[in-house]
């Protein structure tokens, strides 16, 4: 049997599993999270305050899709007043969201598609053809009812209009939301087009081996962070460590948590994300399925982590530390912002900053900021305010270096001053942090100067309990052509997603990013492969959803209204873009 081959067998023994376990016993769905034909993340456990979810498996072009999107997009008119969500899901690992968005405008249906092209999900609910529909308690992931969208068969003295008859579907939802009891699942559904498991664990090489296969996608996309006395709550330092950790691993891979800061790659191309493709997530997923097997004679996490320099770009120009902080064992700590006297002689030119991070295990983030020099500060927050300063840089955990391109600069004027945020998180135990960061200078004025726009907005609240608040902002237009490099959302813990959009003074407007699953826990900065030229008078627009309810699961307090304000238990809307003008 050919390797390929030998996949394809264990796969489809999984799933078979997953079927003989379903004719007996109940189905649960697991946490998850996928993006839809729009944009929009959807994670099953952010609808906790649902009453119940269908999900229907929908195909572009196959008939038995077409023939019941309709009755299924009916079903969530009629329901959404009993707090019923209905959603779709696509499998097919070719498809793209504008032929999904073509499909259901040609069948006059609005309803989010959630697209499985890794097909993990669709594994994991034992997904077997198209049109099939799952009711899903959201309290529990339990499949309370699997089967038919189709009129259930009237007796035969009964009447024959099909329109007359209810569905299996929503029999078993009015049931459910009478009862709340567990309904005994249907056999799986019979007519549509078999699923085809088109991308399931690719292996590059031969057979799959942890040696060759599994550990290098650890290396490549975990190992940065989960290392010894890093940030993460563990290391993946051999086979054993992951062995362990398994359940997690694939629970934070189905729900998207993990790696962090992923951001919807069809919008903007992007250098250094975090970003795990779709067959990496099939194999590591389908690995720790078939129970996380050791193979190969050597483990690579195992291997002694070779040495970083304390400066990677050589000894700075100026190094700035930052004063001792003792970050205690426990609790939650609020920010921590400090004023820097610079003490530049001369004007001088950044086109790198590094940073010299003390304990890595407690340092989620650093944002740097020059202050203005007529700057009136009143209290800490004010040294990061956007009225008062300008956003030069941010660390996050694993990227120390943060360089402009080769012909481009940040001018640091003279007697200029700076101020630094911190984030701190408690490791479990005491640990004292001594961090620094380096600034390289330039020699020569250089082609571009690097400035920072912010989209910001100050004065909004979030009502206890709001879900799904939008809020708007835009940024003043720029009186100069310019190019886009990065971009820096900031958001609190509410922070639910955020995209940022250029509009042109003719009013085209061009989509320039979109973090659909922001996570507050990873404030990231994301860089373009190539910088994007715009003309003079071009502003940027962002629209930002917040979520104050209880099923954000970083909510500090859902309970109570939440405003604006620079502590962890107020919100911000702060989305600062790096531009590029010519000197």
């Amino acid at each position: 049997m050919s390797s390929i081959a030998k996949i394809d067998y264990m796969l489809r023994l999984s799933a078979l599993v997953v079927t003989i376990a379903f004719a007996g016993l109940q189905i649960h769905a697991n946490d998850f999270g996928l993006i839809d034909q729009e944009g929009r993340f959807h994670q099953l456990s952010r609808y906790s305050d649902k009453q119940a979810i269908v999900l229907f498996v929908q195909k572009n072009g196959d008939a038995t899709s077409r023939q019941l999107l309709p009755m299924i997009a009916d079903l969530q008119r009629r329901f959404s007043d009993k707090s019923v969500l209905v959603l779709a899901i696509n499998l097919d690992p070719e498809v793209s969201r504008n032929e999904i968005i073509r499909e259901l405008s040609l069948l006059g249906v609005k309803l989010p598609v959630l697209i499985d092209t890794a097909q993990v999900v669709g594994r994991t609910l034992g997904i077997e053809r198209t049109g099939e529909a799952f009711l899903i308690n959201p309290k529990t992931f339990d499949v309370v009812f699997r089967g038919s969208v189709s009129p259930v068969q009237p007796p035969a003295s009964g009447p024959k209009d099909d329109n007359l008859m209810p569905s299996h579907l929503e029999s078993a939802l009015i049931e459910f939301l009478s009862s709340k009891e567990p309904i005994k699942p249907m056999e799986p559904y019979s007519d549509g087009v078999a699923i085809q498991w088109q991308n399931s664990a690719v292996i590059p090489k031969g057979e799959a081996s942890y040696e060759e296969d599994i550990a290098p996608i650890f290396q490549r996309r975990c190992a940065t962070c989960h290392v010894e006395n890093g940030l993460a709550p563990w290391a993946m330092t051999s086979h054993r460590m992951l062995q362990g950790w398994s359940p997690m691993i694939r629970e934070v891979l189905l729900t998207r948590r993990m790696p962090p800061g992923q951001i919807d790659m069809e919008i903007g191309e992007w250098a250094d994300v975090h970003q795990i493709t779709d067959d990496e997530i099939a194999l590591l997923v389908h690995w720790i399925d078939s129970g996380a097997p050791m193979s190969g004679d050597q483990d690579p996490l195992a291997k002694p982590a070779v040495e970083s320099p304390a400066w990677p770009l050589g000894t700075p120009d100026v190094i700035v530390d930052l004063p001792e902080v003792t970050i205690p064992a426990t609790g939650i700590l609020d920010f921590e912002y400090r004023k820097i006297e610079l003490q530049l002689e001369a004007d001088r030119w950044v086109h790198a900053v590094a940073y010299g991070v003390g304990a890595p295990s407690v340092l989620h983030s650093l944002l740097v900021y020059t202050l203005n020099q007529d700057a009136t500060i009143s209290s800490s927050a004010d040294l990061v305010s956007n009225k008062n300063a300008e956003f030069i840089s941010i660390y996050v955990p694993g990227k120390t270096v943060d360089a402009l391109a080769d012909n481009a600069g940040f001018l640091l004027r003279k007697g200029s001053n700076l101020s630094v945020k911190l984030r701190y998180m408690t490791s479990g135990r005491e640990t004292i942090d001594n961090t620094s960061i380096g600034f390289y200078f330039r020699d020569t004025p250089p082609e571009f100067s690097a400035h920072s726009i912010v989209v910001a907005k100050d004065d909004f609240i979030i009502p206890a309990g709001e879900s799904n608040l939008v809020v708007t902002s835009t940024s003043t237009p720029i009186n100069s052509d310019f190019f886009v490099s990065s971009f820096a959302p900031q958001m609190h813990s509410r922070g639910k997603s955020t995209s940022i959009s250029a509009i042109s003074p003719g009013g085209n407007t061009i989509k320039l990013i979109n973090v659909p699953n922001y996570n507050y826990n990873w404030q990231m900065n994301y860089n373009l492969k190539e910088l994007a030229s715009f003309p003079a008078g071009t502003y940027f627009f962002s629209e930002t959803i917040y979520d104050n309810s209880y099923s954000n699961p970083f909510n500090i307090k859902p309970e109570i209204d939440v405003v604006t304000g620079q502590t962890s238990e107020n919100e911000i809307l702060s989305h600062y873009i790096r531009i590029m003008i010519e000197n």
